[in-house]
């Protein structure tokens, strides 16, 4: 709601354009982390290719071109960054990207599972 919040004083409520380009620079971030997940893995051109398809693709592109659609790329970011912050070995950061995550949409719950598993597997 902090975000909409700061749309309306920056772009009042009747100009669309700031609220797509907050979505847009959300998606942004989250294409980044997913790079930088893969990145970790696997050599720089598959990560390059894993982070257009999830640049590109309609499932995670639909949230971006609604303005209601923010929470979901929030949770994604948020989410993304709990994975990067436990391969990183950050896991002081684990709890407060929890703690806001949760703000923006609750199924990042299950972002510490899939953390835990990708830190195990990998």
């Amino acid at each position: 709601l902090r975000t909409y919040r700061r749309d309306v004083l920056a772009h009042g409520y009747d100009s669309t354009r700031g609220w797509h380009a907050m979505n847009i620079a959300i998606h942004a971030v989250n294409v980044a982390l997913v790079y930088a997940i893969l990145r970790w893995s696997f050599p720089v051109e598959a990560a390059f290719i894993g982070g257009l398809a999830f640049a590109f693709h309609p499932m995670a592109t639909a949230s971006v071109s609604s303005i209601s659609g923010r929470s979901s790329d929030m949770c994604a970011m948020f989410y993304f960054s709990v994975i990067l912050a436990v391969l990183c070995g950050a896991w002081v950061l684990v709890p407060l990207l929890l703690w806001i995550g949760i703000k923006a949409k609750e199924e990042i719950v299950l972002a510490p599972v899939a953390a835990f598993l990708v830190w195990r597997l990998g």
